[in-house]
């Protein structure tokens, strides 16, 4: 398959790929492009996702592609990926209904039920580690680290462990 290269709406001197890669045709630490040798740009882990800085603006990795191949995000929607959700190329990412809320929204693209988040707090509190009940509970490592510590569904039950890593 051939990667697909198309210009950035709004940043000129940047393109996208269908891959999920972005170059730049900037000046780049004084050495000049000449337009005709871009550099792929290095995305920054930015919380769950990758980002990218255009014109001095951070944005999200697969929010460009999804603009520059799939379209303006439909109202009432939100860009998901389907599987891993450091995958930026276009075939993993889809536009879904917006949950009611985003605070507890899993990179996953599902929300967790009460009796399942107090599933995953008592198990790990008996002592399963984080990756066993991520592949038990079909959810993302980092979903089983935060619903363990608290960090989200934090109204509901279940004990809470301490922030240290168990994997």
């Amino acid at each position: 398959m051939n990667e697909r290269w198309v210009r950035v709406e709004g940043h000129e001197m940047y393109e996208v790929s269908d891959l999920g890669r972005v170059r730049s045709y900037k000046v780049r630490r004084g050495r000049h492009a000449d337009g005709k040798l871009p550099h792929i740009l290095t995305p920054v882990f930015a919380g769950t996702r990758h980002a990218v800085k255009l014109d001095g603006e951070m944005q999200y990795v697969s929010s460009i592609v999804a603009r520059a191949f799939m379209g303006e995000t439909p109202e009432g929607c939100y860009i998901c990926h389907i599987g891993d959700p450091l995958d930026n190329s276009l075939d993993n990412l889809v536009f879904k209904p917006s949950p009611a809320s985003l605070r507890d929204h899993d990179s996953w693209c599902r929300r967790l039920s009460s009796e399942v988040v107090i599933a995953i707090r008592n198990d790990r509190a008996a002592g399963v580690k984080h990756r066993a009940l991520a592949d038990k509970y079909d959810v993302g490592l980092a979903t089983v680290h935060r619903v363990c510590w608290g960090k989200v569904y934090g109204r509901v039950g279940g004990p809470i462990t301490n922030g240290r890593l168990s994997w």
